[in-house]
């Protein structure tokens, strides 16, 4: 029995092993740490151009490259960087899937300052492929309703993927509120921490009509955090 299980334990962990190299590779520069092209040393702030990408992705309309400061902080499972949406700003990478999973997006969305909390902030998140079931899109919008942090770390289901690729887009939705006459704040989002996950396809186990009854299967949640993962209505 002992030489049965051996094997089937080293299976599973290289299963594990495998699995987990192939979600960290599903996107390119996730977190922002690789800087753009071109950085100036000691900058807080860098708008992007042709001549001055992020790695790993590319970008429409204006869209800066943003550092934690004094007056600009962010959850410490983003790291240090991430990226501001402008007017029309969008940054989008090539998702590639391999075998029959669900895969799912977690992200950061923090508002540019305390003013843009409170659904003031708020980006679009949709994924193309190259069928039109695989075509989502969602809205999600900063609250502070459940949480004391500015910011906030949402959930978004890409699908159910086998061999294929989507084309993830993220763009900034612009809200301009005014609470009095001195505080018209247009708010710009800023995103970070980007993670797909794949989980396997929910089962009914033995003696368990109900399929991921202990909620194993679900978004990643985010390295260096100890925040949950605010779910939408999909």
């Amino acid at each position: 029995m002992e030489r049965v299980l051996q094997p089937l334990l080293l299976f599973f962990i290289m299963y594990c092993m495998m699995a987990l190299s192939n979600a960290q590779e599903i996107l390119q520069n996730p977190d922002f740490e690789i800087p753009p092209y071109n950085i100036t040393t000691n900058s807080s702030t860098t708008h992007l151009t042709k001549e001055n990408p992020i790695p790993g992705w590319s970008f429409k309309g204006t869209v800066s490259y943003v550092t934690s400061g004094a007056n600009l902080s962010f959850p410490g499972s983003g790291g240090a960087h991430a990226v501001q949406l402008g007017e029309n700003g969008t940054i989008s990478q090539t998702i590639r899937a391999r075998g029959l999973m669900e895969y799912v997006l977690s992200f950061n969305l923090i508002p540019q300052s305390e003013d843009c909390a409170n659904n003031r902030t708020a980006v679009n998140v949709s994924v193309h492929g190259k069928y039109d079931y695989s075509h989502r899109s969602k809205v999600f919008s900063l609250g502070r309703n459940l949480s004391m942090n500015l910011w906030g770390s949402y959930a978004f289901f890409l699908g159910r993927l086998a061999a294929e690729s989507l084309n993830l887009h993220i763009t900034s939705v612009s809200t301009t509120k005014a609470k009095d006459a001195n505080n018209n704040v247009t708010c710009w989002p800023i995103v970070d921490a980007f993670t797909v996950r794949k989980n396997r396809l929910p089962m009914w186990e033995y003696e368990n009509r109900l399929a991921n009854g202990d909620f194993e299967i679900g978004p990643a949640f985010l390295k260096n955090s100890s925040d949950g993962i605010l779910l939408d209505e999909e």
